[in-house]
């Protein structure tokens, strides 16, 4: 009886044995690896769900997007280049100085002696009346300069006109209808003092626009 049950307990060892060969075992590293791609996909899911935040992903400025947007590097100056622009900036800030010292002040002026008498006065008739000029004091916009307190560029900030006027005797010389010399007196005015004052009205001086409401004017 036992040997008739032999070839069976045989076949049943050797179908053990098959199974647990063809059964492949996976290696650590196999695992591990199938194991975090596990979790990256578990995070992705997760990602993906209705209201969950997105990670902020780096994205490029939209100027470095732009073609030709990047600037050139900056070149450095030499020497003979530095020492050219600072002679430029001299000459420069030295006409400005020139510039702001007129000032805004009554400047003297070579003035026709005629231009003193009215057009009806006898006096004009005389063929001989000297001297022919005489100097008075003038707010002149053309002599005078209304600089803007920060003003670094040489922008005129105002007109100068006349704040206050005095009275001025001027002396004539002339010959008569009898060949003789005679002396005149006549009446003129002059300014005494000077004032900037900014008016966009005045043809004389139109206020740019990027000055409107900007600085103070410097007296």
């Amino acid at each position: 009886m036992k040997l008739n049950y032999l070839p069976f307990y045989v076949a049943i060892i050797l179908l053990g044995v098959y199974s647990a060969n063809s059964v492949p075992v996976k290696s650590k590293r196999s695992v591990s690896v199938e194991d975090n791609n596990l979790v990256d996909t578990l995070k992705d899911s997760k990602n993906l769900e209705p209201g969950s935040q997105q990670p902020p992903s780096k994205t490029l400025d939209s100027k470095q997007l732009e073609p030709g947007s990047q600037q050139p590097p900056t070149k450095t100056p030499t020497r003979r280049e530095i020492r050219k622009q600072k002679k430029l900036d001299k000459k420069f800030q030295s006409q400005l100085e020139a510039l702001y010292k007129l000032g805004c002040k009554p400047k003297k002026f070579k003035v026709p002696i005629r231009s003193l008498f009215k057009s009806t006065d006898a006096i004009l008739d005389q063929e001989a009346l000297y001297p022919e000029f005489v100097v008075l004091e003038k707010c002149d916009v053309n002599c005078t300069f209304c600089k803007l307190k920060q003003d670094t560029l040489g922008i005129e900030g105002g007109v100068c006109t006349s704040s206050r006027k005095k009275k001025k005797t001027i002396l004539v010389k002339y010959l008569n209808d009898e060949n003789e010399w005679e002396f005149k007196n006549v009446e003129t005015k002059e300014d005494r003092k000077c004032k900037c004052k900014t008016k966009i009205s005045d043809p004389l001086y139109l206020e740019p626009a990027h000055l409107k409401n900007k600085g103070s004017i410097e007296r």
